[in-house]
């Protein structure tokens, strides 16, 4: 929100977002590739893939699925877990 209470603009965002970053002296990923990130952590910590669907603000959950990175790894240990 800005100062008046409104949604924030694009523009307002990424002002903010790079100053807080800069401040921060961590490297700058963009907004995006945080969100990303902040999806496949959610995730890959066994959040339901629904939870992250809203959190994302997503209205169909092939938005999320595509949208969110898989660990292969994660994958490769799970599978070896099949009992056959």
């Amino acid at each position: 929100m800005s100062v008046d209470g409104k949604p924030m603009t694009k523009d307002q965002f990424n002002y903010r977002y790079k100053k807080f970053i800069k401040a921060s002296g961590v490297e700058y990923k963009s907004g995006h590739k945080c969100r990303h990130s902040f999806a496949t952590y959610l995730l890959n910590s066994g959040v339901n893939i629904h939870v992250v669907r809203e959190l994302l603000g997503h209205s169909d959950i092939a938005t999320t699925q595509i949208y969110t990175h898989v660990n292969t790894e994660d994958l490769k240990d799970n599978i070896i877990k099949l009992k056959y």
